[in-house]
């Protein structure tokens, strides 16, 4: 399992950044660090051991083409999905389409991975007025597991988009 968290990774390193996160603490027992993108910060549940459960918040990415969060969202999911590595096995097995609520954007997709299914879930919202911030959580296709990390990843959200909102005014 441990090779497809690391594909899960590079799958996700697929965006800009330009700025790094802001600091918010990392929830009691899980581990957080660098990502492969500039600004970038991973959280992975210290006891998930070699299960894929890991959530992405992304260093401010600027939206070149002014698209609305939404169309940002397709975009990002297409190449979470075409622009993978030869030899992953990456086959579509459910996408919704994204869709804004409030200020924010969100989609999910179920992806195939190496004859596994995966579950991405991404955020999208404004950050400063040219600029994006963009979560994703990924999770292996499994009830338990999503139900046990999903209310923390959801604390995470709520935490860096209420630090994004505060540091805007």
């Amino acid at each position: 399992m441990k090779i497809k968290t690391c594909l899960l990774a590079a799958l996700m390193g697929i965006t800009s950044s330009f700025s790094i996160v802001l600091a918010i603490e990392t929830p009691k027992g899980w581990q957080s660090g660098g990502g492969a993108e500039p600004g970038e910060v991973r959280y992975v549940p210290e006891d998930a051991g070699e299960r894929g459960v890991i959530l992405i918040i992304s260093g401010l990415q600027a939206n070149e083409e002014n698209l609305p969060l939404t169309q940002y969202l397709e975009k990002m999911a297409d190449k979470i999905i075409y622009d993978n590595p030869p030899g992953t096995g990456v086959a579509i097995l459910q996408r919704d389409k994204a869709k804004q609520k409030g200020d924010r954007a969100e989609l999910s997709l179920k992806i195939s991975l190496m004859g596994s299914p995966v579950n991405f879930y991404l955020t999208a919202y404004p950050a400063d007025k040219h600029y994006i911030r963009t979560i994703t959580f990924f999770v292996e296709d499994d009830a338990a597991l999503q139900q046990r990390y999903q209310k923390t990843a959801h604390e995470i959200i709520e935490a860096q988009y209420a630090e994004d909102m505060t540091s805007q005014k």
